[in-house]
């Protein structure tokens, strides 16, 4: 991930969360960040000695199980991610 990605990631993360738990966000954003590096190369590595494609299939199965249950667990029940004139307030 370019440093530019990494600082607009950043970025967002910190306006759209609200003072009280920005420091926990930037923490569990940083601490997942540093972890996928960690461990990435190894999986990967593992993977690559099998078949180089298995590497972005896994990636690719990673990435959709995430865009589906992060939603599902950060956000209220009976919330909506959109953001409203109602929410726009709080910000």
């Amino acid at each position: 991930m370019g440093i530019i990605a990494a600082l607009i990631i950043g970025a967002i993360a910190g306006w759209l969360a609200g003072l009280i738990v920005r420091g926990a966000g930037f923490g569990l954003l940083t601490t997942a960040s540093l972890v996928g590096l960690a461990i990435s190369p190894i999986v990967n590595g593992f993977l690559a000695a099998t078949s180089i494609r298995a590497v972005f299939i896994l990636d690719a199965v990673a990435l959709l199980v995430l865009a589906a249950g992060v939603p599902r667990l950060m956000l209220p029940e009976g919330s909506s991610p959109a953001l409203t004139p109602e929410t726009a307030e709080d910000i």
